[in-house]
């Protein structure tokens, strides 16, 4: 069953779209309401980058899927460079992705207990800003979000 302008243009979900009223996707802009996904897993609902293109290309009608999936591809392609780069890339109120380099170490193999030597390693991390931290917990608070909470 589909819900919002989206049922028409090929994109199916199987429950409402949360954060939104009534189950509807508001019409709005890039800026608008929260993007959330309708796609159940067991740790909660999960966004896939097809459809976070369907409803950029939905919630702006002037755009064509092409180009919104050409502005996504973009963004993600940016934001990997840089911090390919060692850069940090802050999106103010949604938050940093930075790279952060392990140290290399010396390692046991679990079967045989031999000495591993185990080289540097670069580790993405991404640490959420401060609207969204207020975002999660204003949601959370109202027991709208039901995914990722492990005691």
């Amino acid at each position: 069953m589909g819900y919002g302008p989206a049922a028409g243009r090929g994109l199916q979900t199987s429950t409402p779209v949360r954060g939104t009223l009534n189950g509807r996707w508001d019409e709005g802009c890039l800026t608008g309401p929260v993007i959330l996904g309708t796609f159940r897993t067991p740790e909660g609902f999960a966004v896939i980058k097809s459809e976070l293109i369907d409803r950029i290309s939905v919630q702006n009608p002037h755009l064509y899927r092409q180009d919104a999936e050409k502005i996504v591809n973009t963004i993600f392609s940016e934001i990997t460079a840089a911090m390919a780069r060692g850069d940090r890339v802050e999106l103010r109120g949604f938050g940093v992705f930075f790279v952060r380099f392990r140290e290399g170490r010396t390692g046991r193999n679990p079967r045989t207990g031999a000495l591993v030597s185990v080289g540097t390693k670069a580790v993405p991390l991404f640490r959420s800003g401060k609207e969204m931290k207020s975002l999660l917990n204003s949601y959370a608070h109202g027991s709208d979000i039901d995914a990722g909470q492990h005691g």
